[in-house]
């Protein structure tokens, strides 16, 4: 069971998939840095790169909304994600994906929750500037939790607000199946890239 969450705050979860033996996050993000404004979404995707021996590929779904709230040190975020969205325009590979590798019957949502310290200049509603900050919390993906910490960039200009990070996981670790096309298994590692632009409104 879980809850969808309102779009006062966007994070985007990317999934960048890398090399054999590790699934790369990367984790972009609009934020609406201060509660009671309210943010608006111009553009939020995550994109997916994954290969076999033969060939690579890539898949995207719309961005899922998440929840922002300032804490002492910065943001607590929780965003989520539906692996069954991806679509890479061939429907008998993503159908694949879906039940061979996401199980998304069994386990539609994917969940990241953690903090983001922020300085508070770049938690005012008009800020500009950038800095760079360590997420730290938990990925559930798949059924599975593990934690996670990676940078995240975040950048202020005037009312627009970006930040971007990236952490690597292995499929495996999240008990996830490579699936196998005509004899090629897909490689370990998966490549999700998350965008997000959007504005600040009082």
């Amino acid at each position: 069971m879980y809850r969808r969450v309102s779009q006062s705050g966007s994070v985007s979860v990317m999934l960048e998939a890398m090399r054999p033996s590790r699934l790369r996050f990367v984790f972009s993000m609009i934020l609406p840095l201060l509660l009671g404004f309210t943010f608006n979404l111009k553009t939020g995707t995550v994109t997916y790169t994954a290969e076999d021996a033969s060939d690579s590929w890539q898949g995207v779904t719309p961005l899922e909304k998440v929840t922002l709230t300032r804490t002492e040190n910065g943001l607590g975020i929780t965003g989520m994600l539906e692996p069954g969205n991806f679509s890479s325009g061939n429907f008998a590979r993503d159908a694949n994906a879906r039940f061979t590798v996401f199980n998304t019957g069994e386990f539609p949502i994917a969940t990241l929750e953690g903090t983001l310290p922020l300085a508070a200049p770049l938690l005012e509603t008009q800020a500009s500037g950038t800095a760079t900050a360590t997420f730290r919390g938990t990925l559930t993906l798949h059924g599975v939790t593990r934690d996670v910490g990676f940078p995240v960039k975040v950048a202020r200009d005037g009312t627009e607000a970006t930040a971007e990070g990236s952490f690597a996981v292995l499929l495996s670790d999240y008990k996830m199946k490579r699936p196998n096309f005509f004899g090629n298994e897909v490689k370990d590692e998966v490549e999700l890239n998350v965008s997000l632009t959007g504005t600040f409104a009082p």
